[in-house]
Parts: structure tokens; C-alpha cells; sequence
């Protein structure tokens, strides 16, 4: 009698700690797809973007109130932030109400570039063979030998057309660089083209959220390479060759300056780079991450607030330029004049 109960007392512990350990890993896959049993999402570090599995719509609602929470700047916008996350539980029932719902909750933070990016935004057919490479510089020698160098903007390819339109000034002993109605773009490409003009120097620095935790990221060109910092941990990177030594340089800016650009003329002016001449700026010094929401679009979230190295920050405020100068009234480039006769007298 005793063997038989032992026996059953055994294969009841055996049982017990089966179901213990199969639970065990099922949790264990759960934390794996989510991150915590509790989370809805989890993120996926992929390169570029980070991506939140929302698998299921009903989950795609809260993967965006998550999203939101932690990475949007604007901290002072989300007092009633809480009330939004089970606002429309048990109503959506379908993706189109999840994203009805997703653009409601991102338009009450009043912020113009936070927004749902529906699954078209990301969809491109690939470019014709034959289809011509958008060019973001081109240069040119101006009297004097002074080398005129015009960006259109921060696109993907932007410093290798800087890199070859320098490269054809070797000659210019002065350096006009025109980022009039250059309205910005990537912040990484400005970075690479800010290595081209400097030996050494702070580019600018990023405060802000990502990830639910403060972001700080402070981009450096050093004399071998570039440095991140971000939250106190240095990343390294190859740097461009500076292409334009120590010789004078002037910026020209106007209005349509905008984001990455103002970033540029941040980084140059504080490091007594350049000196600037033309009309305020844009005044755009913030910048956005797109986090994609698999198989059902993406949010772009306003994420930081971008530093001058002198730690200004120019957003909705605009660059005033060292040297204020109006177009001319027939079309004349007063602002081109202006800088090229104050380059003269440098030479």
C-alpha cells in the first residue's frame, strides 16, 4: 500500500513540474514575441526603422499608443496620455477602425509631424534601369577662384555628390557653399557632408525620448573618424577626408533652409567654420523616426530636439544669419555678391 502511494505521490510531482515547465516556456515564447508577457509588442531593431509586431488588428492600436509613449518628444502634450490607451477597447474590430482610432489619438498631440503613415507610403516599385540618379550638388568656379558649391538637399547619395562636386574645385582658394531652399533630409548624409569641411568638431546633438528612456546623441567628427554618443556610449565610424582645408568659406541661406541643413550651419558657424549671409531660416530643429507596424503601416513620431553645438536649438525660432542681406528686387543675387566680395577681401 505504502509502494502504490508513493508511487502516485510521484507521478503527481512528475506531472506538476511538467505542467510547470511547460508553462515555463510558454511564457518564455511569449516574452521572446513580446518582450514582457504583458507588452503588446515588441520591437525588432531592424536596420534603419524598428518594427512592432502587431500581428493581429486588434493589437495594432495599442502597438501605436506604445509606440508613442515611448518616443514622442513632446512630453508637455500627453497629460491625459493614459486615458488613450483602453479608450477604444472592445471597439475596434477591424483594421480600418484601428486606424480610424490611431489617427484621432496621434492628431491630440497637436504636433504637426507626428501622423500614421498608411502601408502605400512604404510601397515602391524599383527605379527604371535607364532612370536618371537624382544629383543633390553640383559646383562651379566663380572669379577669383572661388568655388561655388550648391546642395539641394540632404538626400540618400548627397555626400557622394559633394565629395565630387569639391573635388572638381581643387583649385578654388575660397568657398561658397548655397543652401538656399535646401530643405533638409537626412541628418546622418549632413553629418558626412559637415566631415568634408571641418578637421575636428561637434555637429550637433540630439536630446530626446526612444525607447521609453532619454536620448542623447551627440554626432563629433574627430580627426580619424565620427563619433556618436549616445547616452554616454561612444560609437565609431569612417569619416570623408576634409576637402576644403582651412580656406575662407561663406553660407547662404534663406527661408526654404530648413532641418538638416540649419544643422549644417549650426555645426560651421560655432566652429568659426563659415560665416553666413542671406535671410533667417526655416526653423525647423526637430527630427523624426519611422516605426513600422508590420503588414498594417507605420507611425512617424517626432522623437528629438536638435542642438547647435553651442547647445541652441533653432526649432520654430529660425537661424538669423551673421550677415542679413535681401535679394534684389529685379532678381539680382545680392546675397551671392555680398558673400563672394567678402571673400575677396579674405584672399
Amino acid at each position: 500500500m505504502k509502494t502504490i502511494l508513493r508511487t502516485f505521490v510521484a507521478m503527481a510531482l512528475i506531472a506538476l513540474i511538467t505542467v510547470v515547465i511547460v508553462r515555463g516556456l510558454d511564457a518564455t515564447r511569449r516574452i521572446a514575441k513580446f518582450g514582457s508577457i504583458n507588452a503588446y509588442c515588441v520591437q525588432l531593431n531592424a536596420p534603419g526603422t524598428s518594427v512592432y509586431d502587431c500581428s493581429w488588428a486588434r493589437n495594432v492600436y495599442h502597438c501605436s499608443w506604445r509606440m508613442l509613449d515611448d518616443n514622442f518628444l513632446h512630453r508637455d502634450r500627453m497629460a491625459d496620455w493614459r486615458t488613450w490607451e483602453h479608450r477604444f477597447d472592445n471597439k475596434i474590430t477591424n483594421e480600418a477602425e484601428a486606424v480610424t482610432a490611431i489617427i484621432e489619438m496621434t492628431g491630440s498631440l497637436k504636433e504637426g509631424y507626428t501622423a500614421y503613415l498608411p502601408p502605400e507610403h512604404f510601397t515602391s516599385s524599383a527605379p527604371a534601369q535607364d532612370a536618371p540618379k537624382p544629383v543633390f550638388a553640383v559646383s562651379r568656379m566663380l572669379p577669383n577662384n572661388i568655388g561655388y558649391l550648391q546642395i539641394y538637399g540632404f538626400g540618400d547619395t548627397v555626400a557622394d555628390d559633394v565629395q565630387m562636386a569639391l573635388g572638381q574645385l581643387g583649385e578654388a582658394e575660397a568657398f561658397v557653399v548655397d543652401l538656399r531652399n535646401n530643405g533638409g533630409g537626412s541628418l546622418p548624409q549632413a553629418f558626412q557632408v559637415f566631415s568634408m569641411m571641418v578637421d575636428e568638431g561637434t555637429f550637433a546633438t540630439l536630446h530626446g525620448y526612444q525607447g521609453g528612456e532619454k536620448y542623447v546623441d551627440a554626432h563629433i567628427v574627430r580627426a580619424d573618424g565620427l563619433e556618436n554618443v549616445i547616452n554616454g556610449v561612444s560609437y565609431r565610424s569612417a569619416r570623408r577626408a576634409n576637402l576644403t582645408g582651412k580656406k575662407p568659406m561663406v553660407l547662404l541661406v534663406n527661408g526654404g533652409t530648413a532641418s538638416a541643413s540649419e544643422m549644417l550651419i549650426g555645426g560651421l558657424v560655432d566652429n568659426k567654420r563659415a560665416e553666413s549671409y542671406g535671410s533667417k531660416t526655416f526653423g525647423k530643429g526637430i527630427a523624426q523616426i519611422t516605426m513600422a507596424l508590420q503588414n498594417c503601416g507605420a507611425l512617424r513620431i517626432t522623437y528629438t530636439k536638435n542642438h547647435f553645438p553651442s547647445d541652441r536649438c533653432i526649432d520654430l525660432l529660425g537661424y538669423v544669419p551673421d550677415n542679413e542681406v535681401e535679394p534684389g528686387p529685379n532678381g539680382e543675387d545680392n546675397q551671392l555678391a555680398a558673400a563672394v566680395a567678402s571673400l575677396l577681401k579674405r584672399l
